[in-house]
């Protein structure tokens, strides 16, 4: 830098100073969550709902580390939304402390307070990034634990690029292995980092020695049971990933192609908006003037895991991606599936500004746009929780469920088993009713617990879907899966509430009640 760096920036270089920034930062949106009180989003409710006993898998299209982890959390806790809000901000930590020390072992050029004032920026880019910096707070719950594994994986990947030893082959095996149980598209971070290593003669060696054996076989033994059972579920992982991304709106190989491309390139835009705007309101200079550094041919790259290497990552998976356009007619892409290969991004950039000088008034001028950006989202998450319920669009957070169930309680239902419509209303159903087994009829019996007790059977679901009768798979999966008669003594009602922070919009649950045991839904 041409100028001496200002005490703002000097405060920002020191490793502890801005490892209490982050925990604080942590700390706030964690005690906003616990504010909002016990009503669950949906991507927590579908955690709740699965995290009933141990097994496998439990669904589809999701793996399942976050449940595992869930399971015996419960059982010390108890069925609440603390729980959940432990774990994931135990992974949005390992995601900005494991990033800090990555990128400072990725900016290491021998100026420590240069060094570690890059690092720091870096670091802070990813609350630029509204996927981690609002989306994940209360939502992504597999996507957070993925990405905390690209982090690990990344750190992992550079201690084996500085010392390949067997250990740290095994040791990269288990990271890659755990990222694929948190999420399965982690596959496309693995073999995009893979390729890039080919691609470039200082890594290849990395990939063409016997030692890639020692990462294969921890992979491989640790995430192949839960790939078993899933297959065993029959449902085709082509056919998940049809239904995921595919349309029948749009037809023609022109037309897949145009659309999935332009859907495509728009996510991979907005999932790094903000930070490229005030990139390059900011850098837009020093970004040019690095990128022309870099390609000179004299350029030497002073860290173990260079500039070159994350070019070459990020444009291997982003043609991972749209080849999914052409192979399985994707045209469905959102931003948060953009994280497999966008992550580095913002590391990658700050990189290249570094190469070009950037001044300390440029610098100053983008740290204080991060803590604008982050008070607005720290501020948009309490406006929405309290004042969006008259113009909310599906209201998960905000639906009255802890008064729904007191009225459920009063119509006399106390323990037993809930046949719940979809897994919102189920995961919900569990913190309310924690001692009974609840289930969704959009899945096997595989992934539920059994239950042997002589108790209640309650139907539920939301009225505004059906009315007062009940979903049309409510019937076959009951006498097919749980081998009971349809037709039995029952009580029916109703309940509404108020949505949380509305004076006017109601939300509605029928159910029927069972009072002796119905077949296996007892």
């Amino acid at each position: 830098m041409p100028e001496s760096p200002s005490r703002t920036l000097q405060f920002i270089a020191r490793p502890r100073v801005l490892t209490v920034v982050i925990l604080g930062y942590l700390a706030l949106h964690f005690l906003l969550r616990l504010s909002f009180g016990p009503v669950l989003g949906l991507d927590d409710a579908e955690q709740t709902l699965f995290a009933q006993h141990w097994e496998w898998s439990y669904r589809f299209e999701q793996p399942p580390l976050f449940t595992w982890l869930l399971f015996p959390t419960f059982e010390i806790t108890g069925v609440n939304y603390v729980a959940l809000a432990i774990w994931r901000y135990f992974w949005l930590a390992v995601i900005l402390l494991g990033s800090y020390r990555l990128t400072l072992l990725w900016f290491d050029t021998g100026n420590q307070q240069e060094d570690r004032l890059y690092a720091g920026l870096a670091t802070l880019s990813l609350l630029l990034i509204y996927v981690i910096a609002f989306f994940s707070h209360h939502d992504l719950t597999h996507t957070t634990i993925m990405t905390a594994f690209i982090v690990l994986g990344l750190w992992q990947f550079t201690r084996l690029v500085r010392q390949p030893s067997v250990f740290n082959y095994v040791l990269l095996g288990v990271v890659f292995a755990g990222g694929m149980l948190g999420k399965w598209n982690y596959v496309i971070f693995c073999a995009a980092l893979t390729l890039a290593c080919l691609a470039l003669p200082t890594y290849r060696k990395l990939v063409l020695t016997p030692k890639l054996l020692a990462a294969l076989v921890p992979s491989i033994v640790l995430v192949l049971p839960t790939l078993l059972f899933v297959a065993n579920l029959e449902r085709p992982y082509v056919d998940i990933a049809e239904r995921a991304l595919a349309s029948n709106k749009v037809s023609g190989t022109v037309g897949v192609l145009g659309k999935g491309t332009g859907k495509l390139f728009t996510s991979l835009v907005v999932y790094l908006l903000p930070f490229l705007l005030f990139a390059g309101i900011f850098f837009s200079k020093p970004l040019l003037t690095g990128w022309r550094q870099w390609r000179r041919p004299s350029f030497c790259e002073p860290s173990p895991v260079g500039i070159g290497l994350l070019v070459c990552f990020t444009g291997i998976g982003v043609v991972f991606l749209w080849l999914l356009v052409p192979t399985v007619g994707a045209v469905r892409f959102t931003e948060r599936w953009m994280q497999p290969v966008l992550f580095p991004f913002p590391f990658l950039l700050l990189l290249l500004i570094r190469l070009g000088k950037p001044s300390p008034r440029q610098i100053r001028g983008y740290l204080y746009a991060i803590i604008v950006f982050s008070l607005i989202a720290f501020l948009a998450r309490i406006g929405m929780a309290r004042f969006s319920a008259d113009h909310c669009g599906s209201c998960r957070a905000l639906i009255p469920f802890p008064e729904l169930a007191a009225q459920i309680k009063a119509a006399g239902f106390t323990q037993g088993t809930v046949i719940a419509d979809r897994f919102h209303i189920g995961g919900n159903m569990r913190v309310a009713f924690p001692d009974s087994r609840v289930i969704d009829p959009h899945y096997p019996p595989a992934v539920w617990p059994r239950r042997n007790s002589q108790s209640q059977c309650l139907l539920v679901w939301e009225t505004a879907r059906t009315g007062d009768q009940p979903p049309d798979h409510f019937q076959p999966y009951i006498v097919e899966q749980l081998g009971a008669l349809w037709r039995a003594p029952d009580r029916r009602g109703s309940g509404s509430a108020l949505l949380h922070g509305s004076a006017q919009r109601t939300f509605e649950l029928t159910w029927w009640l069972y009072e002796q045991p119905l077949g296996n839904c007892r």
